[in-house]
């Protein structure tokens, strides 16, 4: 045919009396013309087969094994698709007026937009019985196709844009995007993988954590199960086609081990997985100090074990004849101390009255020392409470005595908050001109004369679930010093109405615990435990966990609740260090303190958001503990819900949130981009693990 084709260029050349040059010219552009038609036909025949193979092998199940690009003159002009059971075909982006496309999971031809029909009108399935493929051939000069297997020809019109808009390798699949819409998608044969996220996970006695495991190139019906050791459990507690979960639970006394994870197929291969387990001892628990608690008489057993029940490690109050105030009783104190011991409560024992206090001591304090130090269930003492700095040297002199006598068991004095600078503006009751000088000279005091913490007092929560906001000067002031000093802190949340406080609730005793841990206290303690017996005006009996009776109140089960929440979630505070906190608000700071800081743009990106912002005001607080970087975020309010909008990066998206039961949950359960709004509740926290 093609040399049909050119005897008749050249003798309408000659008849025409044209040039060598000339017809060689033209018959140079129809030969090219000819060999681009040839071309076309060449690959649109192939393209046909191509979309009826990718079809198949969506029908049988057979997958791509290779995908190589196919270039001219450095572009890429198409791909070779090689598959599993070794058939290859070669897809180009190519002009056609023949596609494919897809209704009710089924593929039919399509030919100039239009579905192809047999001779009775029925559309012609790809790979069906009587299913003809469209052909195509070059002649006289024309691309032409056939529908009906070969036997009648038309020209093939429309040829002015490709049918194959796009072709995508994916990781796991080979996507044909067609122009008029739809796509193919191949699925790529993949080796075999049983893989899980992480290398390692750490896990407390007892405790159990969650492990993410992936699944490629199994088939379906893969069935994974999972095996501890070392006393270890493991359960598959989630599988889905690409990965699951499984739970590892850490025997008491732990040791290192691994957990295997099996996935056998439904042709009898087994793949295989592990995961180093890394015992991290026993769960770190809060020292919990109720403040104010029973003491004399009313030390009981029993009282002790309901104290213990709500979470509460130490117990502090006097012993003196049944009273809170006055002398302090040996035998009342050894009766309290055997009471206690063995319940979970130790005592923390209040010696202010010694050295000039109110009360005359009927004993001398080597001699109380002496007399309860080897006790078990001695936790410690408080000496003083509120001092003014004039003060400071008096209790310097009776530690250094205290000490004399045990130098074993822990004390601290509990210092005044910026509250008292507001009450007294001239500072006179500090001793000092700012509460920041006060604050210094405290971490001062507690430099000379080591202590266990540096404690501080502030309740916030005021009538209406108001917080007032000087709490975050006092705040500021004890994370700054305490950070130059490298001193723990240890704040204080009310937990009884008196001098126009709210009546406790569960958002209130967190908003205030969850504040204190962001500025890095490692101690939690409640003022009070008892309804004071001493004073009625102000004091509301049945807002403190013990009512005057001594009966448990509703208050008790509310600190009860939030105790076990923070225990739960101690590890990510108990000895990590706070690298900055922020406010998502202006926060006003009063004269004579360290400014609270809004939280700065340039801290987003740092913390996985690529956008942040709160419709309340709340406290921010990067920690890391244990390489491990958490992020805590503190509902300030305690009338509103706070919606924390945010847009997460890639490594955003990978952080975890840490539950109220210590568990995990992927923010990306949570947070997407479709529902980019986190609602934290009144008064709580979202502490996110990062890393």
């Amino acid at each position: 045919m093609r040399h049909f084709f050119f005897s008749f260029c050249l003798a309408a050349c000659l008849t025409l009396g044209m040039s060598c040059t000339d017809y060689q010219t033209q018959i140079d552009d129809l030969k090219k013309q000819i060999d681009e038609l040839s071309q076309l036909c060449e690959r649109s025949d192939s393209n046909i087969d191509a979309l009826e193979s990718a079809v198949n092998a969506i029908k049988t199940g057979n997958s791509v094994e290779s995908i190589v690009p196919v270039s001219e003159n450095g572009t890429v002009t198409g791909y070779t698709l090689t598959f599993k059971d070794g058939g290859s075909v070669t897809v180009y982006n190519q002009a056609s007026n023949v596609s494919v496309g897809e209704d009710n999971g089924r593929y039919y031809w399509k030919a100039d937009g239009g579905w192809l029909k047999d001779s009775e009108g029925n559309r012609i399935e790809v790979g069906g019985d009587e299913a003809p493929a469209p052909q195509f051939k070059v002649e006289d000069c024309t691309l032409k196709m056939s529908l009906d297997g070969g036997k009648t020809w038309n020209e093939a019109a429309q040829m002015e844009k490709p049918y194959i808009a796009k072709i995508e390798d994916t990781p796991a699949a080979v996507v044909i995007t067609l122009t008029e819409g739809g796509t193919i998608t191949i699925p790529k044969e993949q080796a075999t993988e049983v893989t899980f996220v992480a290398d390692t996970v750490r896990v407390f006695d007892g405790m159990t954590a969650v492990a993410s495991y992936s699944l490629t190139g199994v088939s379906a019906g893969t069935k994974v199960y999972a095996f501890g050791s070392n006393g270890w459990k493991a359960e598959v507690t989630e599988q889905t086609a690409g990965g699951g979960k499984v739970s590892v639970t850490a025997p008491a006394g732990a040791a290192d081990a691994d957990v295997i994870l099996t996935a056998s197929d439904s042709e009898g291969r087994t793949y295989l997985a592990s995961i180093r387990c890394i015992a991290r001892g026993a769960q770190p628990k809060f020292e919990i100090l109720a403040y104010a608690s029973f003491g004399g008489t009313a030390a009981t057993r029993e009282r002790y074990l309901d104290m213990a029940a709500a979470g509460f490690t130490i117990s502090s109050a006097g012993f003196a004849y049944g009273k809170w105030g006055g002398p302090l009783d040996i035998d009342l104190t050894l009766a309290g101390l055997d009471a206690a011991q063995g319940t979970g409560v130790k005592l923390c024992i209040p010696i202010g009255d010694f050295f000039g206090g109110e009360f005359q001591q009927t004993v001398t304090l080597e001699q109380y020392i002496n007399a309860v130090k080897d006790h078990p269930a001695l936790w410690g003492y408080i000496v003083g409470d509120e001092p003014s700095v004039a003060h400071l040297d008096h209790y310097a002199e009776m530690v250094e005595e205290m000490r004399k006598y045990d130098p074993v068991h822990p004390w601290y004095t509990v210092f005044l908050p910026v509250a008292a600078g507001i009450n007294n503006p001239d500072a006179n009751l500090n001793g000092t001109d700012t509460h920041k000088e006060y604050v210094e000279a405290a971490c001062k005091y507690h430099l000379e004369h080591p202590t266990q913490f540096l404690a501080f007092d502030f309740y916030p929560v005021r009538t209406g679930n108001q917080v007032a906001f000087w709490w975050y000067s006092t705040l500021e002031d004890y994370f700054h010093y305490a950070q130059e000093y490298d001193l723990p802190l240890s704040g204080f949340a009310c937990s009884v109405v008196f001098d126009g406080q709210e009546f406790p609730s569960v958002e209130a005793l967190r908003l205030q615990n969850y504040t204190n841990l962001a500025y890095g206290c490692q101690a939690i303690q409640y003022f009070t435990y008892v309804c004071p017996p001493y004073q009625s005006d102000g004091w509301l009996d049945g807002s403190a966990p013990m009512n005057r009776d001594l009966s448990l109140s509703p208050v008790y089960d509310m600190v009860k609740q939030v105790n076990a929440e923070l225990n739960n979630q101690a590890w990510v505070f108990l000895g990590g260090k706070v690298k900055w906190v922020r406010h998502t608000t202006s926060v006003e700071a009063l004269p004579g303190t360290f400014p609270t800081t809004k939280l700065s743009v340039a801290n987003y990106t740092s913390v996985g958001f690529e956008y942040f912002k709160a419709s309340q005001h709340a406290v921010v607080s990067l920690i890391e503990n244990e390489g491990c970087r958490y992020l805590v975020i503190v509902n300030q309010s305690l009338g509103s819900v706070n919606k924390l909008s945010m847009e997460l990066d890639e490594n955003g998206k990978k952080a975890q949130i840490v539950n109220k039961d210590g568990s995990f949950t992927p923010i990306t359960d949570l947070v997407t981009e479709d529902k980019p709004v986190y609602n934290l509740e009144q008064g709580d926290a979202l502490i996110l693990k990062l890393d």
